[in-house]
């Protein structure tokens, strides 16, 4: 079912439609799929035209029609003349894709708990930690995130770079994992895709907040509205739900205050509540209070890292909001698999080589200060960073990463991430220039190696035995996009095959 899920739609389904968006029964009937993307139409597709970033969805209703559309919903005003098919007009045709999405997949967000993880950093993880517990706990659990999409143990293929896809896409699988089973499903809401919304007609049975910092700002011009966007979940979640907010966070009192009204039991969890941390790169030993135990219970993990520390936390507080015991959280946090591309040590000896998705100022940070205190420090160990900044992305990232690298990086070797239609030259030149306003002085150890193989390669290279080289920025993703197209990547897979070529032409 997982593999060929097909969806036979209910009859009478767009019944459950507000007025606004009601489809005619006769097309209803005869509807086999809804999309927003005309390359995605086949015969019975529903087509709603979108206006997104960069196209608008209007200027491809005959492609879509011309590929099997057997309708299309228009934005009020825009109706084709000589269609072929039946045009529905609607004030917003966002809102109409999110609503015929849910409807024609009857809800299935009513019938699952579903757990939205919303912040600036940690989401991914968090998702992937609380997914792997409800699962411990003997619960089928889906998981959507930027990292992967899961029905129970079975990873799906996102074919798509986006976190969050759009509302069909969104309605579709969380059907799939209704009918495969699920009674939670655990899902990664970022504040464009909230914005954009595609989590609208979701109902959430709880959410987690794990902190906000600057990101995403050449879209949403300001922190308080990128902030606004991201809180959009909380209004999302059903009576007598939950809410887990990082409360050491500068923005907890703001998405406290957006379920008042609510009766949602509110949790606030801290990194204080964490004690007797003994990390390394292996795992990690803590001392925490889980609440059906009188006293803090002594745990273990694979995870290491301050901040996966506290995604963790975040993960127990959900899990104990939603009844799972002590003995089975206890057992599920010793279980939990690395998160790929987080803090992924992929090479040990004789030079440490970590892969990691850091690519703002504040994960950047984050990162660099838990390599130099999970490995033992020695007097003589550099921390070398393969880093750069993606194109057609928030300009101001470039600045954060400099800052990041001025102060806590030793050999900074800048390259490619994902330039796309942007000059990559240009890029690496500004992120140097602002290495050094943010006071690197040792313009030798700065190198600048556009080709992304070679700057790891150089890195392996210039690494003393004992030395940590960090591959920020890219972390699990699987391809690097020019403006001619993509490329097939993997920084993992890179640093051991320039690793192993190393090592034949020394001899080693």
């Amino acid at each position: 079912m997982v593999d060929n899920y097909e969806w036979t739609p209910l009859p009478g389904w767009s019944g459950h439609l507000e007025p606004e968006f009601r489809i005619d029964e006769t097309l209803a009937s005869s509807i086999q799929s809804i999309s927003s993307d005309s390359r995605q139409v086949s015969p019975g597709t529903l087509f709603i035209a979108v206006r997104g970033e960069n196209y608008d969805g209007h200027d491809f209703i005959n492609d879509a029609v011309e590929r099997g559309a057997i309708g299309v919903v228009i934005s009020a005003g825009r109706k084709a003349t000589s269609l072929a098919v039946p045009q529905i007009e609607v004030s917003d045709t966002r809102r109409a894709v999110a609503a015929i999405s849910a409807a024609f997949y009857d809800h299935p967000s009513r019938k699952m708990k579903l757990i939205g993880v919303t912040g600036t950093n940690g989401k991914s993880s968090t998702s992937i930690i609380l997914h792997s517990l409800l699962i411990s706990a003997g619960l089928q659990t889906g998981l959507m995130t930027t990292i992967m999409t899961k029905i129970g143990r079975i990873e799906k293929e996102n074919p798509t770079r986006l976190t969050l896809q759009e509302a069909p896409e969104v309605q579709r699988t969380l059907s799939e994992m209704w009918e495969s089973g699920c009674s939670h499903v655990i899902l990664e809401a970022t504040s464009i895709g909230l914005d954009l919304n595609r989590l609208d007609y979701c109902e959430f049975e709880g959410a987690i907040f794990t902190n906000l910092t600057p990101d995403h700002l050449d879209y949403h011009l300001t922190m308080s509205a990128y902030r606004d966007a991201k809180g959009l979940l909380f209004s999302k979640i059903r009576s007598s739900g939950f809410a887990v907010i990082n409360g050491m966070d500068a923005e907890a009192s703001f998405f406290g205050s957006l379920v008042k009204s609510k009766s949602i039991s509110v949790i606030e969890y801290s990194h204080d509540e964490l004690g007797m941390l003994e990390m390394s790169a292996e795992g990690t030993r803590f001392r925490c209070q889980l609440v059906g135990k009188v006293e803090p219970s002594t745990l273990t993990t694979n995870l290491f890292g301050a901040y996966n520390m506290e995604n963790l936390l975040a993960a127990i507080r959900a899990c104990e909001v939603l009844g799972i015991d002590d003995d089975s959280l206890a057992s599920g946090i010793v279980s939990i698999d690395k998160i790929p591309g987080r803090l992924d040590v992929v090479l040990e000896k004789p030079v440490t080589v970590v892969v990691d998705y850091a690519h703002s100022e504040d994960s950047l940070r984050q990162t660099l200060g838990i390599l130099r205190e999970a490995f033992d420090p020695q007097s003589d160990r550099r921390i070398i960073v393969v880093i750069g900044s993606a194109g057609e992305r928030d300009p101001e990232r470039r600045y954060g990463i400099a800052r990041a690298l001025g102060t806590d990086a030793d050999i900074i070797i800048l390259t490619d991430e994902d330039p796309r239609s942007e000059d990559s030259e240009l890029i690496i030149e500004t992120i140097a220039h602002a290495v050094i306003d943010a006071g690197f002085k040792d313009s030798d150890h700065m190198l600048k190696i556009p080709d992304r193989r070679k700057a790891i390669a150089r890195g392996l290279e210039v690494a003393r035995q004992g030395d940590i080289l960090l591959v920020a920025g890219k972390g699990h993703e699987t391809s690097i996009e020019y403006e001619f197209g993509s490329i097939a990547w993997s920084d993992a897979d890179v640093v051991l095959e320039e690793w192993n070529s190393l090592r034949d032409i020394s001899g080693d």
